[in-house]
């Protein structure tokens, strides 16, 4: 019995089928292609890793400047510091210093300038700045006018609720009327505001009032019992009222403060932007 031999096929690399060469070729670009786009994606990724941070970081010292200045106004205004341009640190890395209104270029014979910075010592090279043309005298809320203090006969100032009485007719007007934070005064008949009036947080006026001069409610209007008539420009929280105040009434009687006093270009509550 005769036995075959029949080859057996030989798998090995060396006898698999050549690949053409333009194939070759081709294979190579599209790895090349991949290498390429794969460095791209991780560039890419890269740079806005490192952008989110540089702009996380900008928003931290743009905020730290402002506080600073803020820090700088309250420090001043409390009578811990002068304005007179020395630098003065803030917690870590931020300072202020303040310029006096004769050279401050904010505006106004009242205005200073306190100027606060973040990132560097010097500020010359801070990497962000902020400056607020401010009223020292006014700054730090709701003050009264200085009148009160003064006891101007100019000036009623009521503390308590009891400390303008009701009443009405002649001998019962008021020239400049103040009143403090959650104080109600009484109106009357033919009760008059001569001249500013001035109304704190929660002031309110119970009965009809006749206001001739500007009125400055520092955060909302308050009255009941009667409407008050306006004959001159309303301000409530700081901006002008066009549905109080009269027909004639430019908005232009008043800078950026909530209740001037002291005379001609006088401070006012809060601090201008």
């Amino acid at each position: 019995m005769a036995i075959s031999h029949r080859p057996i096929p030989i798998t090995g690399s060396e006898h698999a089928p050549a690949i053409p060469r333009g194939q070759r070729g081709s294979l190579l670009l599209v790895a090349l292609l991949l290498v390429v786009l794969v460095a791209a994606i991780a560039v890419g990724a890269a740079s806005l890793v490192g952008s989110g941070a540089a702009t996380g970081a900008d928003r931290v010292l743009g905020e730290k400047a402002l506080f600073a200045a803020q820090s700088g106004i309250l420090r001043i205004s409390e009578g811990g510091l002068s304005c007179d341009e020395a630098p003065h640190g803030v917690g870590e890395g931020a300072w202020f210093y303040c310029t006096p209104p004769g050279d401050a270029g904010c505006g106004g014979d009242n205005r200073s300038r306190v100027r606060g910075w973040a990132g560097a010592e010097a500020e010359e090279d801070a990497p962000a700045v902020h400056h607020i043309c401010v009223n020292l005298d006014a700054a730090g809320g709701t003050a009264p006018p200085s009148e009160c203090a003064e006891e101007d006969p100019a000036w009623t100032c009521a503390f308590d609720d009891g400390d303008v009485p009701p009443g009405g007719g002649p001998g019962s007007d008021f020239e400049n009327l103040y009143v403090a934070e959650d104080v109600t005064i009484q109106g009357g008949g033919n009760r008059t505001v001569e001249g500013e009036a001035c109304f704190a947080d929660g002031a309110e006026v119970n009965g009809k009032l006749t206001f001739e001069g500007n009125v400055y409610w520092e955060t909302e209007e308050n009255t009941s019992g009667g409407s008050s008539d306006y004959e001159a420009c309303v301000y409530v929280a700081g901006e002008l009222d066009d549905d109080l105040s009269s027909d004639d009434c430019d908005g232009e009687s008043t800078l950026d403060a909530w209740c001037p006093h002291a005379g001609e270009g006088g401070s006012g509550w809060g601090y201008s932007d």
